[in-house]
C-alpha cells in the first residue's frame, strides 16, 4: 500500500483516516458510502483515484471483504488495492481512437464500409449510402444482401482481399 499511495516504507497508520486521506476529493464521498455499505454486506469492490505525496493521480481498484469477530461486530476489513492507471489511460486513449475513426468514417466525403467475410454490412457511411442511390446508410444495409456481389465493382478482387485477410 505504501508503494502504491508513494509513501516512506513504514509511514502508513493502518487505519482508515491514513488510508482516506489520500483519496481525490471527488471520489471521497462515494468511497466512504461504499466502505460504510460494506459493513452490512461483508464486501466492496470499486474504483478511485488517489493523490500521492508528490501530486501524482492514480487509479486504483479494491476489493476488500469485512471480518468479524464471533459477536457478529465488525473487527477488520482486509483487501487488496492494485493500480489501474495504465489501464484507464489505455482505456481513454482507445475511446479517443475510437471516436476519431467514427469521426473520419462518418464525415468521409467517400464511401466507406465494412463487411462481414459473406458479404453483409457491418457499417457503412452516408457517402456510400448517396453514392449508391439510397436516402441513409441504414437504408443502404437494409436492401443490399451482399455487398460483395451488389457493391464491388469487381468480385474477383473482393475475393481476392478476403483470401490475403485470411491467409494473413
Amino acid at each position: 500500500l505504501e508503494r502504491i499511495h508513494g509513501m516512506e516504507p513504514g509511514t502508513f497508520g493502518g487505519d482508515f483516516d491514513s488510508y482516506a486521506s489520500d483519496i481525490h476529493l471527488e471520489d471521497r464521498e462515494r468511497v466512504a458510502q461504499t466502505i460504510q455499505n460494506s459493513l452490512l454486506t461483508g464486501e466492496h469492490a470499486l474504483e478511485y483515484r488517489i493523490v500521492r505525496p508528490d501530486g501524482a493521480v492514480r487509479w486504483l481498484s479494491a476489493r476488500g471483504t469485512l471480518t468479524r469477530d464471533d459477536q457478529g461486530e465488525p473487527l477488520r476489513m482486509i483487501g487488496v488495492c492494485t493500480d489501474i492507471t495504465d489501464q484507464k489511460f489505455a482505456a481513454a486513449a482507445a475511446e479517443v481512437a475510437e471516436e476519431r475513426y467514427r469521426a473520419l468514417f462518418e464525415n468521409a466525403a467517400f464511401g466507406v464500409f465494412r463487411t462481414s467475410l459473406d458479404g453483409r454490412f457491418i457499417s457503412a457511411n452516408a457517402a456510400l449510402a448517396r453514392i449508391l442511390g439510397y436516402g441513409s446508410p441504414d437504408e443502404l444495409m437494409a436492401s443490399v444482401g451482399d455487398a460483395g456481389q451488389d457493391v464491388h465493382i469487381d468480385s474477383l478482387r473482393r475475393e481476392q482481399l478476403i483470401e490475403a485477410l485470411t491467409e494473413d
